[in-house]
């Protein structure tokens, strides 16, 4: 299961940065990234019936937003 997550969030990640989210020194710490995703499911039901690329986009920027 961790691998399929992790494998699904890098590719979302690797499509995203800099678009919807930038991370420091193009530093990419994908376990950090699961994990944001994970902290950010249970404080966004509202959220859980949208496809889940959304999600996890969403939960890179609310971590890592450009422009800040």
């Amino acid at each position: 299961m961790f691998d399929r997550c992790f494998g699904y969030i890098q590719g979302v990640a690797d499509s995203a940065v800099g678009d919807i989210f930038c991370v420091k020194n193009d530093l990419m710490n994908y376990p950090e990234m699961i994990q944001a995703y994970i902290n950010w499911v249970p404080k966004h039901p509202e959220e859980w019936d949208d496809f889940q690329l959304i999600g996890v986009r969403a939960a890179l920027a609310e971590v890592w937003p450009c422009g800040k």
